[in-house]
């Protein structure tokens, strides 16, 4: 059985060729052999390519993302010989060749994965050790530095700014480590609010303290018919006088709905 396969040719070989010969000599070109005349780690490689069996043309060999033939295509490859005929054993060396790179890349990748995982397990290791005032604050977990924080900086974290560990990675590699964090987030929050509500209570009631009955009487009314004017109120009471704000109406308010 008979099989072509495009083979191509250095951009260096083909461009000292054209000069000798003057003749447009091509950069690929298809060589047909028998397959009994090619080596069996070749002929596995083409099986491969060919989800278990020969074709009659290989324009490509294709490999995965993990750098293995493969029948479908991450990545391309042509055999490359520098000549003008192409015998078999040429060819079969040429197809080794492509193998030998696909293994080279192969542990390259590996090895670039294994330091990667180093380095992240370093670093989630590194951020769980943190007190956790330096992790957690109300305003979120903390991963980042502030802008122009210098390389050494080791303090207090922030929940924005420059990324310093990576959510993705800390969230997988130390899980215990990020929900504390995201607990004590959530405690500093409630503090906060109850903080805020204590404060804004204070602020009313010294302000209703200076306030007549009759528009006391008014202004809680209509608080009760719109929760919005709860709201609206503190606002009013930061930027406005007392006087301004209870102003009493001489329009009756309808009877809040019975909740």
């Amino acid at each position: 059985m008979q099989t072509t396969i495009t083979v191509r040719r250095s951009s260096a070989w083909v461009a000292a060729r054209r000069l000798e010969c003057g003749d447009n000599v091509p950069t690929t070109i298809q060589v047909t052999v028998e397959i009994a005349d090619l080596s069996h780690a070749v002929r596995e490689i083409l099986l491969v390519h060919g989800n278990g069996g020969y074709q009659q043309f290989y324009t490509q060999l294709s490999y995965d993302n993990n750098y293995r033939f493969s029948g479908s295509g991450w990545g391309f490859l042509q055999p490359q010989v520098d000549a003008d005929t192409v015998t078999a054993d040429m060819l079969d060396k040429a197809i080794r060749a492509c193998a030998h790179w696909l293994i080279e890349q192969r542990q390259k990748a590996e090895e670039a994965a294994a330091a990667k995982d180093l380095a992240e397990q370093a670093m989630a290791k590194e951020w769980a050790a943190l007190p956790l005032a330096w992790r957690a604050g109300a305003d979120g977990v903390c991963y980042c530095v502030p802008n122009d924080t210098p390389a050494d900086y080791r303090g207090p974290l922030s929940a924005t700014g420059v990324v310093r560990y990576q959510v993705e990675v800390l969230r997988r590699l130390v899980p215990d480590a990020w929900t504390e964090a995201e607990r004590e987030r959530d405690r500093l929050v409630a503090v906060a609010k109850g903080e805020k509500a204590i404060a804004d209570r204070l602020l009313l009631a010294q302000f209703l303290a200076h306030v007549p009955a009759d528009a006391l009487r008014g202004t809680l009314k209509a608080m009760a018919h719109d929760p919005q004017a709860v709201t609206d109120l503190r606002d009013q009471l930061i930027q406005a006088s007392p006087m301004v704000i209870f102003d009493d109406e001489e329009e009756e308010l309808d009877d809040p709905p019975n909740r």
